[in-house]
């Protein structure tokens, strides 16, 4: 495995595989990998040639009360998770070389999307995510993307670039992994504490029972689950049903691709978990929670 810093050594790399007529695949991460990312760079070793992996802790999508200095950053142990599955190309930029000129004049932005949900309480980070994946995905050039559904409103948006900018990628969303206890992995779960943990089981039980149970009534599901959650101290944000097509919430069910999404404070852990559900023209229910470590083994 090569661990790259500068995006003309990299370009120069992957023009060699280029010749080659290999298949690229790329797998953004901002680091602190977990089983999750794992299965990012599994998928991507599954269907390609090449694994270029990038580790870039993105300032342009943290606001100024958001935790950027406190995100866990560990190099080393990310670079061994890298190497044992096998990654080709570690890409660990430099700020400056992501962002050459410290210019927040050039924006990226698709309002009708990233302002609701988590843009709705993360002013500007989509933009910062829109406009990191445009450098990253223009340095790299892959044929394939890895991303996971458990950011399905970031994955729903990167999409919408993908297609805007006319870019010959694929994208390809992978499914949330989860601990055994049903949590959705994440970097910021090293942040809870043993209370916090417990509560924050509750977040998977509860989508769980809205989407197995509640789904023909939803608006009065919703009202009583988030009365559920703050009653045990977490402070919901949102939790909503969306079309995935336009991220419009959804009241009422019919034949169509939805997620049942939420955020809810934990303590001062800020955590987000999803369910894609389909429905299909025979009122067929089809749900994607993803896959607990448990069942993999």
């Amino acid at each position: 495995m090569e661990i790259i810093e500068t995006i003309g050594v990299l370009k120069k790399e992957i023009s060699k595989f280029r010749e080659q007529d290999l298949k690229v695949g790329f797998v953004p991460t901002m680091g602190a990998l977990h089983d999750g990312h794992i299965s990012l760079i599994e998928k991507a070793r599954q269907d390609c040639d090449v694994v270029v992996v990038s580790i870039f802790v993105n300032p342009a999508q943290f606001g100024p009360e958001e935790d950027l200095l406190q995100y866990p950053r560990d190099l080393g142990r990310d670079s061994k998770f890298c190497e044992e599955k096998n990654v080709d190309i570690l890409f660990v930029p430099s700020g400056y070389e992501i962002y050459p000129t410290n210019d927040d004049a050039l924006h990226i932005s698709f309002p009708k999307y990233t302002t609701r949900l988590c843009g709705k309480f993360r002013p500007g980070h989509f933009d910062g995510v829109l406009l990191v994946m445009t450098k990253l995905l223009n340095i790299v050039e892959p044929d394939s993307c890895f991303m996971g559904k458990k950011d399905g409103q970031q994955l729903i948006i990167v999409d919408k670039l993908i297609k805007e900018l006319n870019l010959e990628i694929e994208l390809v969303g992978c499914p949330t992994l989860r601990e055994a206890t049903g949590l959705a992995m994440s970097s910021r779960n090293v942040y809870l504490n043993e209370e916090e943990y417990g509560k924050a089981q509750l977040i998977n039980q509860t989508l769980e029972r809205i989407s197995t149970q509640q789904l023909n009534d939803i608006e009065t599901a919703i009202a009583k689950e988030i009365s559920k959650l703050q009653d045990v101290g977490l402070i919901v944000q949102y939790l909503e049903l969306v079309d995935r097509e336009n991220l419009d919430s959804v009241s009422k069910i019919e034949t169509g691709k939805y997620m049942l999404c939420i955020a809810a404070l934990c303590g001062s852990t800020r955590l987000i978990d999803n369910y894609f559900i389909d429905i299909d023209e025979q009122g067929e229910v089809k749900i994607d929670r993803g896959l607990r470590i448990d069942s993999l083994k």
